[in-house]
């Protein structure tokens, strides 16, 4: 790997870790807690891992990169959508185990219904650029919301939620965002802040899920 590519690989990989120690720590939360909504934590971050792990594979090795990228998109979009259902579900008490998974799956239907209907050509799956933009759109309506909740959970129940989970959202939103803004202009500086917001968002949310659960087992 040459110099221009060796940062971004070691990124990535830098970012499935901190991403995988994210689930891990809310799995350990939830095995203390026992509320089934924490379940959604561990799962949505395991899945954004993984796309950043794509991303990694398909920098380093060139014949799987178009894979590797596209299978970076379905990823990323499905574990904001499993993050962002867990918040929309976790006060129906009605909601079962398996409603966060249909969810986020409705949503990668959905998406993939517009590529291939709505935008050309129709009845095939649009150029890899398109649909990043595309995904990364829906990723921040995604991360929009998961924001919101938090918003309102910081207004009803300030101890309970700690405004660095907020921050590192809104991080996480502004690499998407820069994200965007690098498909359209192929500029190196929205892609180098796509890169460390992502980083910044994911340190940000480790501390607060080890903080979160050194208390627990302190309490």
């Amino acid at each position: 790997m040459d110099f221009q590519i060796t940062p971004l690989f070691y990124s990535n990989i830098f970012s499935a870790g901190l991403a995988f120690s994210i689930a891990w720590l809310m799995l350990r939360s939830f095995r203390v807690v026992r509320r089934d909504y924490l379940l959604g934590f561990p799962i949505g971050f395991s899945f954004l891992a993984l796309s950043y792990l794509f991303l990694a594979v398909s920098t380093a090795f060139p014949s799987v990169s178009e894979v590797g990228r596209w299978s970076d998109l379905f990823s990323t979009t499905y574990g904001f959508a499993f993050i962002a259902g867990t918040y929309l579900l976790r006060r129906r008490a009605a909601a079962g185990p398996f409603s966060r998974w249909l969810f986020s799956l409705a949503i990668l239907a959905i998406l993939v219904i517009v590529l291939v209907e709505v935008v050309p050509p129709l009845g095939a799956l649009p150029p890899y650029g398109v649909a990043a933009q595309v995904f990364l759109i829906v990723n921040l309506c995604l991360l929009s919301y998961i924001i919101f909740s938090l918003n309102q959970a910081l207004k009803q129940s300030p101890h309970e939620v700690n405004f660095l989970v907020q921050t590192g959202f809104i991080l996480l939103a502004f690499g998407q965002y820069s994200l965007l803004v690098w498909t359209l202009d192929q500029g190196f500086w929205s892609f180098a802040l796509a890169n460390l917001f992502r980083l910044a968002g994911l340190v940000g949310l480790l501390i607060e899920a080890a903080t979160a659960v050194t208390g627990l087992h302190h309490g």
